[in-house]
């Protein structure tokens, strides 16, 4: 009776020996045919499938390289459409200095009038023109007789 029981046990542990051996090589099998199956995908999408037709990874690449340059294209616009507004706001405050430095009427309205309203003002040549005529168009009242020429009569 021990005889059988150990050989049961011996029996068993064989099996599970088996079946360990088995598992492992339906394991090595199956990370063969995975590693096969990614392989040949990335080489689908690697190469070229004719001389005429671009592969996968080539049109990513350029709609990458496409994206990329019309972004950089667009914030190089940006940037210098930016210089010239600002080059461009800097001539026109320059004007507007100069036109109230001969006026100290157009330096008072510049500061009584919204920024909006003068940025408009800035912008519009005609009216700055007008403006710096402001208060420079009046005549001299003629003077008072002085006490000489009433004495002399």
């Amino acid at each position: 009776m021990i005889y059988a029981v150990c050989g049961l046990i011996f029996g068993l542990i064989l099996v599970k020996i088996g079946l360990f051996l088995l598992s492992v090589r339906a394991l090595n099998r199956f990370r063969d045919d995975v590693r096969l199956e990614i392989t040949e995908t990335i080489r689908v999408f690697i190469e070229a499938p004719d001389s005429a037709t671009p592969s996968p990874f080539a049109v990513l690449i350029d709609t990458f390289a496409t994206l990329f340059a019309s972004r950089a294209l667009q914030q190089v616009k940006q940037m210098l459409s930016g210089i010239e507004s600002k080059a461009g706001q800097a001539e026109q405050l320059e004007m507007f200095s100069k036109a109230a430095e001969g006026n100290p009427w157009l330096g008072l309205i510049a500061g009584m009038v919204p920024k909006r309203v003068r940025n408009s003002l800035i912008r519009n040549p005609q009216m700055m023109a007008a403006l710096s005529k402001i208060g420079t168009n009046h005549k001299a009242a003629p003077s008072a007789p002085s006490a000489q020429s009433a004495g002399d009569d």
